[in-house]
Formats: C-alpha cells, structure tokens, sequence
C-alpha cells in the first residue's frame, strides 16, 4: 500500500489524524419535492424598458437608410403617442363635463329636496291651520247654535209677553162690557120697577 503524501499548502482538518482526503457528500433532494429549477416562484413584473430616443446613439453609427427608416417609424410612434395625448386630454375634458353635470344635478337634486321639505312643512301648517279653523267653526257653530236658541227663545217670550198683555187688554174690555151690561140692566131693572110701581098706583086709582 502506497503512502499518501500531501501536496504543498494542503492542511488537514482538526481533530482528523489521518491525512486522507475528505469526501464531499452530495446533499440528496427529499422525496416529494421538486427540482430548484421546476418550483414555482412568485411573479415579478420586469421593469419597463427604457424609451427609445429618437436618434441613436453617435457610438453606433447606421447607415442613411436605417435613420429614414427609422425616422418614419418613430414619427409614426410619435403620431400613435400625440393621438393618444389628445384623446386623452379629450377624455379628460369629457371626464371634467361629466363632473360638472354631475355636479349640478347634485345641486339641482338638493334643491329639489329643499323644495319638497318646504312644501311638507308648509302642507303640515296648512293642515294645523285647517284642523285649528274646522274647530273654531265647530265652536262658532255652536255658539251659533246657542244664540240662535237663545234668540228663539226670547222671541217665544216676547210672543207670550205679548199674549198675556193682550189677554189682560182683552180681560180688562171684558170686565168693562160687562160692568156696562151690568150696569146698564140695572137700569132697565130700574125702569121696569117704576113702569110697575107708576101701574099699581094707578090701578089703585
């Protein structure tokens, strides 16, 4: 058996006397997992990438055809970039209509509700003021009521004041018919005695 002898500047490790070269041991993968390169990582999204200038670089130097072609492409780009520009500065002031239409529908709407609320309240006072109304017509109904038994009633004592003033009129013309009627028999009582009397005396004669 041959004996193994270290290169220059090979140091062998601590706490190993023998001087045999020590093995690497190849990590194994555990079952059920993947390979490094097969798992899935998360999604990053790349940069964006820088805007092209619209002339190259003098270090790279192109021919007059390459520019013109590329002077073409890059004015239509720039065509493609100044309509997407406009439309949307147009949209913008689409977007800025619309807010201000927005707008003054909110505000027509809020006046709108201010105006519903004053007609509620003003629907509510009126309907206070028609309920207070209908109960003083209640009350001055009866009041009405009241005066005009009261007025019948004075009227049917005025007409029975009268009556009875009438019917002493009428008693007092009945005493005196009768006082002349009485008084006036008497008269004729009287005569009829003296015609009687003036008789027998001159009977007697």
């Amino acid at each position: 058996m041959t004996t193994f002898y270290p290169p220059p500047g090979f140091r062998a490790p601590s706490g190993n006397t023998s001087l045999a070269p020590n093995k690497q041991r190849i990590p194994e993968r555990p079952k059920g997992s993947l390979p490094t390169y097969s798992r899935p990582q998360l999604y990053r999204q790349s940069f964006p990438h820088a805007v092209r200038p619209n002339r190259a670089p003098k270090s790279t130097p192109r021919s007059r055809e390459v520019e013109a072609m590329l002077a073409v492409k890059y004015r239509g780009v720039d065509e493609r970039i100044a309509d997407f520009w406009r439309v949307h500065e147009g949209g913008k002031e689409v977007l800025k209509e619309a807010q201000d239409a927005n707008r003054r529908v909110q505000e027509k709407a809020q006046d709108n509700i201010i105006f519903f609320q004053n007609m509620v309240e003003r629907g509510r006072h009126a309907e206070q003021r028609i309920k207070e109304t209908r109960q003083d017509t209640i009350k001055n109904s009866r009041e009405l009521e009241i005066r005009q038994e009261v007025n019948r009633a004075d009227r049917t004592q005025k007409e029975i004041r009268k009556g009875l003033h009438d019917y002493d009129q009428m008693a007092s013309e009945f005493k005196r018919d009768r006082k002349a009627k009485e008084q006036h028999l008497h008269q004729s009582l009287t005569a009829y005695r003296d015609l009687r009397r003036e008789g027998r005396r001159a009977g007697l004669r």
